[in-house]
């Protein structure tokens, strides 16, 4: 399972998503901190085999904050993202995308 929640700012939209089981979860390593807030991505509750949905909404939003292992996993088989942009703190993978 995953967590979707899409962000509107004026015209843009900001995606968060991640992992069911991380929600509210917080995981740090050195200097570098990932925050699984709760009110940021605890939107829609979707199923794995939605994950193209998520992809869908990653591949039209500006800025995207994705983390968690799976969703990581499936969105790069996906081809929403790619292997190269993800990167891990505490074990935990996660990828930032952005548009211009």
């Amino acid at each position: 399972m995953f967590y979707l929640k899409r962000h509107a700012s004026g015209d843009k939209i900001i995606v968060a998503a991640c992992d069911s089981d991380i929600l509210g979860k917080v995981f740090e390593e050195n200097d570098k901190v990932l925050d699984v807030d709760s009110d940021f991505f605890g939107g829609e509750k979707l199923p794995a085999k939605k994950i193209v949905e998520i992809a869908d909404s990653i591949k039209t939003a500006q800025t995207s904050n994705i983390i968690g292992n799976r969703i990581t996993t499936g969105l790069v088989k996906a081809g929403a993202l790619k292997a190269g942009s993800v990167k891990e703190i505490q074990g935990i993978k996660y990828a930032m995308v952005f548009r211009v």
